[in-house]
Formats: structure tokens, sequence, C-alpha cells
């Protein structure tokens, strides 16, 4: 029997060379398997070594998860000359790895000359590292359908180059969330955007692009009809930023999912958001969870959802709604059109009494 699936993410075992032999032996015997999952496996750089020494004689494999490996800079240059040899890999799960800038300097090498989706969320890459991928994409005359470095050390430098190298390209995702990319980095996203940029998920969550550059991208955003899910949450942004945010809602008739959690919009916030979320036509999903507002602005976001016909799931947890809060939300769901068309409100943590 082929075997197509192979998942041993968690085995500790994989972390034996005389495992990693065994496996490295089946991946050459079995040319059937397609897909590889060692996430948390606890390879480390010979481990992963090893394996990838058997790749390149498996024509199959497509998928490959090292996710939580720790395999180090050391394990990526290994790795590196796997995949430079290996003609049907399309996607590879680098994620927390410990993989500083001198591994995405080695990693540039497969940006450049292939397409394959490299996902390096959760690792230690700075600005000088980005920088290289970033020389690396632009030298590809292939689309880049996915950019996933969330949760690096990327600042507004690496950002900026990394958002030039994406002129004229089609990007699938791009997950800078928790960097810090700053207002300046947020400036370049929106030039970027104004420019044509095509992309449909941008999440640069927790990367403090404060008020400033939340009007950016928002003025961005105004005008672009590419981008279906925005995710601005854990940003600084206030009630002074949420009239950029209800200016682009009135004009973008595309966005499908908005994300502010863990802001400061509160209740005024809340309150200036409301009439664009009312006349928006196009959001689904709207999150505006954590952003320390209360009955007040749960009554602003009753009246938005009363008279809105597309959203289908509103996130407010963690505010002080209270009771008041709930009960305007229930009110404006049961007396309006929306009623059959909202499927979901969250109400964690919102203050709420037993009865």
């Amino acid at each position: 029997t082929h075997v197509v699936e192979l998942d041993l993410r968690g085995q500790p075992g994989c972390a034996d060379l005389g495992v990693g032999e065994a496996l490295k032996g089946l991946l050459i015997a079995n040319e059937a398997v397609q897909e590889l999952n060692l996430a948390g496996a606890g390879l480390g750089s010979s481990g992963t070594a090893l394996l990838s020494s058997g790749w390149g004689l498996n024509a199959s494999l497509t998928d490959v998860s090292l996710a939580g490996n720790g395999c180090g800079d050391a394990g990526v240059h290994a790795l590196v000359h796997a995949l430079m040899q290996h003609a049907l890999i399309e996607d590879v799960n680098l994620a927390d790895n410990n993989i500083s800038s001198a591994g995405a300097a080695a990693l540039a090498h497969v940006f450049r000359n292939t397409a394959i989706r490299v996902n390096l969320t959760g690792n230690d890459i700075d600005d000088a590292g980005a920088s290289s991928l970033a020389a690396a994409i632009k030298a590809n005359a292939t689309a880049v359908p996915t950019i996933q470095l969330a949760f690096n050390m990327i600042g507004p430098d690496g950002a900026c180059d990394l958002f030039e190298a994406m002129a004229g390209r089609n990007i699938h995702v791009l997950d800078l969330a928790h960097n810090q990319i700053g207002e300046s980095g947020a400036w370049a996203l929106g030039a970027w955007l104004k420019s044509a940029g095509n992309v449909e998920q941008v999440n640069i969550s927790g990367n403090s692009i404060t008020d400033t550059g939340n009007k950016y991208v928002m003025e961005a955003l105004e005008t672009n009809t590419s981008v279906r899910y925005v995710n601005v949450a854990a940003n600084g942004i206030t009630q002074a930023g949420a009239g950029a945010v209800a200016a682009m809602l009135r004009r973008n008739s595309a966005i499908e999912h908005l994300d502010m959690s863990n802001n400061l919009l509160e209740d005024v916030g809340v309150s200036l958001l409301a009439p664009a979320l009312r006349a928006n036509t196009s959001l689904i999903r709207v999150n505006l969870g954590c952003n320390e507002f209360g009955p007040a602005g749960a009554r602003a976001a009753a009246d938005a959802l009363a008279g809105n016909r597309t959203i289908r799931r509103l996130d407010v947890s963690g505010n002080d709604v209270c009771d008041e809060g709930v009960f305007c939300l229930a009110e404006s769901l049961t007396a309006s059109a929306s009623v059959s068309r909202i499927k979901e409100v969250e109400l964690n943590d919102c203050n709420l009494t037993s009865s």
C-alpha cells in the first residue's frame, strides 16, 4: 500500500537519528508520499538536514510542515539545498523554528528561483532578513502568492523593502502581524495599495501603527478593490482614527472581514463607525472586541446592525456592554430585516448578569 500522507506531528521519537534514517528511507522507497507533517517533532538542525537529504529522491512531495522543530539557521541551509532540487514542492511550513536573518538570507535563494510558498511565522527575522527576502521576491518574475512573516522582528525599513518588491505582483496573503512596522511602514503599505497593490488578505495587527498609520492604510483602501480581509487589531487606534475607517467603509464595497479588536475606540469611536457600518454593502464579519466601550457603544453597534443587510457575525467580546447593551443588540436584531442574516454575535466577557 502506498502512503500518500504521512502525519507524525508531535512525535518526539522522530528526533532520534535512527528514526530519521528510517523516515528518510521511507521517503525514498515510497514515492507516493505527497504530504509530510513533522510539526513539533523535535528534529533540530541535524534531523532537518537528514530528512531533507531524502526529499530529492521523492518525486511526489508537494506539502511539507516542519513547524516548531527548532531547525535554526543551520537546518535551513540544508533545507534550501533540497528545496532547490525538488520541482514539485509547493508549500513548506517553517513557523517557529528560531530562524534569524541569516537563515532568511539562505531562503532568499528559494524565493528568488521558485514559486514555493514558505511560512516563516514566529521566527527571529529582522529588517536585514526581510530585505534579503524582498530582493529575492523582486528578482523573481513568478508571482509570490503568500507573504507569511507574522511574529518576527521586522521594522519600517524591512517592511518598506517588502512592499516595494511586491509592486505589480498578485499576492494572496500579506501577513505581517505582530512585527514593528510602525507609522512609516503603514505609509509604505498604503502607497503600495494605492498603486494597484493586488492582495486579498492584509494582516498588520500588533504593529503600533497608531491613528496616523491607520489613516494611511484606510485612505488607500477607499479605492482598492482587491482586499477582502483587513486586520488592524492591537494597533493603538483610538476614536480619532475611527473617522478614517468610517470614510473607507463608505467608499469600499469589497472588504468582507474587518478586525479592529484590541484597540481604543471607546463609545465615541464606535458611534462614529456605526453609520458607515450600517451603509456598507460588503462586510460579512466585524470584530470590535476589547475596545473599551460600554452600553452606548453597543447601542451604536445595534443601530448599525439594524440597517445592514450583509453582516453575519459581530464580535463585541471584552467590552463592558452590560445587560443594557445586550438588550439593545437583541432588540435591533429581532426588530429588523437583519434577523435572518445575523448568525452570531460574540458577547464573551461583557460584564453581564446571570439573568
